[in-house]
C-alpha cells in the first residue's frame, strides 16, 4: 500500500513537471528564456531604442516569446510613447465593425512599425513590404506616404474578380481612425483607368481614385498596380440584385439618378465607358436602417474607358448582352456613336432596377451567334426591343395616383433610352436633369405608402 502511495505521488509530480515545461504561463510562472527577453525588451524601452524595439518585438512575437498581455504591460510603462501609439492604434484596428483577419499579435508588428521604422524606411526609397515580414503585405503610396495593409483573403473575403483585375481589402493605417478600402490590382498596365478616373477626379458619380499604387513581384518580377477606392458595402449592383434585395421607388430613383450622373461626367469629359454592364455600378446604404436608409451608387471599372476622339472601329461594351442595334456594326462605329450606345447599355441597367429583371433582349447566348453577322445581329435586337417596349408595364397597385404619374414618367424615360434608334436616346446629361426632376416631385409628394 506504502509502495503504490508512493509511485501515484510520482505519477502525480512527474505530471506537474510535464505541464511546467509544456505551458508555465498556465501556472502563472515563466520560463527563463521568457523572462530574459521581457527584461531585454524593457531595457530597449527605457532607453528609447524603438527601431531596435521593433526588431526584437518582431522576432518575440514569431517565436511566440511573448504575448498580447506582455506587449500591453510593456506600453502601460511607457506613456506618450511609440509603444502606446501601436497599442492604441491596434485597438482602433481591431474595433473596426468589419472582419479584418487581423487580431492583436497580427496588427501590432505593423503599428509598430508604423510609429517606429517606417520613417527611416521610406527615407532610403522603401515603399514595398512582403508578407514575409509582417504576415501582411504592407505598402507606402510614395506622395501622400499614406501606409496601406493589404489584407488580401487571409480570413476576408475578395470584394470581386473580373478579368484582368481582382479587388480585395486593404485597410489605411491610421492611430484613431483606420479605414477599410477597396484595392483593385491587375498585373497588367492600368494606363487607360487611371488616366479615365483622373479625368473625372472630383466630379459626382464616378468612383474616385484615393490613392494609385505600383510595387514588383517578388517572384515574377512584373509590375503590380492597384487602386484604392472607397468600399461601397453593397457590393456591385448585380449581386445586389442577383440577391433580391428589394428597393423602394424612391431608392430606384435615387440609384438611377447616381449612375447617370456618373455617366454624364464622363461624357461632359469626352470620355465613353464602354462597360455599363450591372457588375460596374457600386451600391452602398450610408444608413442601414429600415427607417432612415440611403441607398446611393457610383459608376465604376474604368479599364475600357475611351475618350470619343480616339474610339473608332472598337467594341461598343465588354458584356456582348449590353449591345445597341448599331453596335453591331462595330467597323462603322466612331466618336460619339460611343456616347449614344452607353446610354442604350444604362437604359438596359436602369430596366433591371425598374422591373427587378433583365429585358428579355438581353439574352447573351442569342446574342453571341449574330456578332459574326451584324446585320442580323440589327435585326433581331431591334425587333426583340421593338416588342417589348410595345408591351413595357409594371404593377403599380400599391402606389397612389401621384407617384404612379411619376413611376410612369421613368418607365417612359427607360424605354427612351433604350430606343432602337441611336440619336432618339438624349444624353447623359439630359437623362440625369430628367430622373433629378422626378426624383424632386417625388420628394414633395406626401408620404402615404411606403413605396
Amino acid at each position: 500500500m506504502k509502495r503504490f502511495s508512493l509511485y501515484l505521488i510520482s505519477v502525480v509530480i512527474l505530471g506537474l513537471l510535464i505541464a511546467l515545461m509544456i505551458c508555465p504561463r498556465k501556472f502563472g510562472l515563466t520560463t527563463l528564456a521568457h523572462t530574459k527577453r521581457l527584461l531585454e525588451l524593457q531595457h530597449l524601452t527605457h532607453t528609447k531604442e524603438w527601431e531596435k524595439l521593433e526588431t526584437s518585438l518582431r522576432d518575440s512575437i514569431k517565436e511566440k516569446q511573448i504575448n498580447e498581455r506582455d506587449l500591453r504591460l510593456l506600453a502601460s510603462t511607457t506613456p506618450d510613447s511609440p509603444l502606446e501609439k501601436a497599442c492604441a492604434a491596434t485597438d482602433s484596428i481591431l474595433s473596426l465593425p468589419e472582419k479584418t483577419g487581423l487580431n492583436f499579435i497580427k496588427a501590432f508588428p505593423i503599428a509598430l512599425f508604423a510609429e517606429t521604422s517606417l520613417k527611416k524606411e521610406i527615407g532610403k526609397n522603401r515603399y514595398h513590404w512582403s508578407e514575409e515580414r509582417f504576415g501582411r503585405e504592407i505598402q507606402v503610396n510614395p506622395k501622400t506616404k499614406q501606409l496601406f495593409i493589404h489584407l488580401g483573403t487571409h480570413g476576408v473575403k475578395r470584394l470581386g474578380k473580373g478579368k484582368y483585375k481582382v479587388v480585395t481589402k486593404t485597410l489605411l493605417y491610421d492611430e484613431t481612425h483606420p479605414e477599410l478600402m477597396a484595392r483593385g490590382i491587375a498585373q497588367a498596365r492600368m494606363r487607360k483607368e487611371r488616366k479615365a478616373m483622373k479625368k473625372v477626379h472630383g466630379l459626382p458619380g464616378v468612383i474616385q481614385a484615393e490613392s494609385v499604387l505600383k510595387h514588383k513581384d517578388p517572384v515574377s518580377g512584373k509590375s503590380v498596380r492597384s487602386i484604392i477606392t472607397k468600399i461601397y458595402n453593397l457590393g456591385a449592383l448585380k449581386s445586389v440584385l442577383d440577391s433580391g434585395f428589394k428597393f423602394c421607388w424612391r431608392e430606384k430613383l435615387q440609384l438611377a439618378l447616381d449612375i447617370t450622373t456618373g455617366l454624364a461626367s464622363m461624357h461632359s469629359k469626352g470620355i465613353a465607358h464602354r462597360d455599363l454592364s450591372s457588375r460596374n455600378y457600386f451600391v452602398k446604404i450610408e444608413h442601414p436602417t429600415p427607417s432612415t436608409r440611403s441607398i446611393r451608387a457610383v459608376v465604376a471599372d474604368l479599364g475600357r474607358a475611351m475618350p470619343t476622339s480616339h474610339a473608332k472601329n472598337v467594341s461598343a461594351q465588354g458584356n456582348s448582352s449590353y449591345l445597341a442595334p448599331e453596335a453591331f456594326f462595330r467597323k462603322k462605329m466612331k466618336g460619339k456613336d460611343y456616347l449614344f450606345s452607353d446610354i442604350f447599355a444604362l437604359g438596359c441597367v436602369l430596366w433591371e432596377i425598374y422591373f427587378g429583371t433583365p429585358p428579355k433582349w438581353r439574352k447573351e447566348k442569342t446574342r453571341n451567334k449574330f456578332i459574326a453577322n451584324p446585320k442580323k445581329g440589327c435585326e433581331y435586337i431591334t425587333s426583340a426591343i421593338n416588342e417589348l417596349r410595345n408591351s413595357a408595364n409594371s404593377s403599380l397597385e400599391d402606389v397612389n395616383e401621384d407617384k404612379r404619374v411619376i413611376i410612369q414618367r421613368f418607365l417612359s424615360l427607360i424605354l427612351k433610352m433604350t430606343n432602337p434608334i441611336a440619336s432618339k436616346r438624349g444624353t447623359a446629361s439630359s437623362v440625369r436633369d430628367t430622373l433629378s426632376r422626378l426624383l424632386e416631385e417625388y420628394d414633395t409628394l406626401p408620404i402615404t405608402t411606403t413605396a
